[in-house]
């Protein structure tokens, strides 16, 4: 396993490099923190816009006519 340089040793829940400098795994970073605010608030925008577009914009040109 420690054959070439680069390769990871498991020691408990943490990755150890050959040279034994310690990384964390994935699982434990988490999101960044306000992901889901930046995407909710993107949401309502885009809700706020299709509402808008719908009542201002389309609602008072009446229904399509052939």
């Amino acid at each position: 396993m420690a054959r070439r340089a680069g390769l990871l040793a498991r020691k408990g829940n943490s990755a150890m490099t050959i040279s034994g400098e310690e990384k964390t795994p994935l699982d434990e970073i988490g999101h960044p923190k306000g992901t889901l605010a930046i995407v909710a608030i993107y949401g309502l925008l885009f809700a706020a816009g299709w509402v808008a577009l719908f009542f201002f914009y389309f609602l008072p040109r009446g229904a399509p006519q052939p």
